[in-house]
């Protein structure tokens, strides 16, 4: 393929359609790679507009309606645009960029509610001092929680059993008389009360801790 050496011209209500294939070279063999672009690049500006080949009916194809491209990615900026060929992929060995054409477009200006200003005209110093919009934050809003009287109640019911047990041992008494004295049931009685008294000391770090 060959390269057009003279400007293309093309008005806004226009459209360009571009249609290639990717041969092997020598072979012939029709190859399908699967990073296929085409690069529209200001010429003056240096901006590129990038947009994908689409694979269909074993070639390539491009339909650019630049009544929409230009108030999109185009901006509204007339001008030369090179149009660049960009194939590559894993499986190739020779990746390339080739530009096999430039177009003169003729676009009409977008007009923007914005106030337009260009930062050259601005200095550092008063884009720093100026008051910039202000940022807002919203954060995550806290699990929802049951009344207190509901935690209240369940805190009752939780420690009912230890007072059932106080009074227990109010109305009926404590008997030490049954209580071992010596020898291995000493020992026994008195690791059984430590597991008692430690169960008890566990659930009071538990909740209160």
């Amino acid at each position: 393929p060959t390269t057009s050496t003279e400007s293309i011209p093309v008005e806004q209500d226009q459209k360009v359609k571009v249609s290639f294939k990717v041969k092997a070279q020598g072979s012939g063999r029709l190859l399908q790679p699967h990073q296929v672009f085409l690069s529209l690049t200001n010429v003056k500006t240096k901006a590129r507009t990038v947009l994908v080949a689409k694979f269909q009916d074993k070639q390539y194809k491009l339909n650019l309606d630049l009544n929409e491209l230009g108030k999109t990615k185009l901006k509204g900026i007339s001008g030369d645009f090179a149009v660049e060929l960009i194939v590559g992929d894993a499986v190739l060995q020779n990746s390339f960029i080739w530009q096999f054409a430039t177009l003169t477009l003729n676009l009409k200006e977008v007009v923007s509610d914005k106030p337009k200003f260009d930062l050259r005209d601005v200095s550092a110093d008063k884009l720093l001092l100026e008051a910039q919009p202000e940022i807002e934050h919203k954060f995550r809003l806290p699990d929802k929680r049951p009344l207190p009287g509901v935690s209240y109640l369940f805190t009752v019911l939780v420690l009912s059993p230890l007072g059932l047990l106080v009074l227990a041992w109010l109305k009926l008494g404590v008997n030490l008389a049954g209580f071992p004295r010596a020898g291995p049931s000493l020992i026994k009685a008195v690791l059984f009360q430590l597991c008692l008294v430690s169960t008890v000391i566990l659930n009071v770090f538990y909740w209160f801790g």
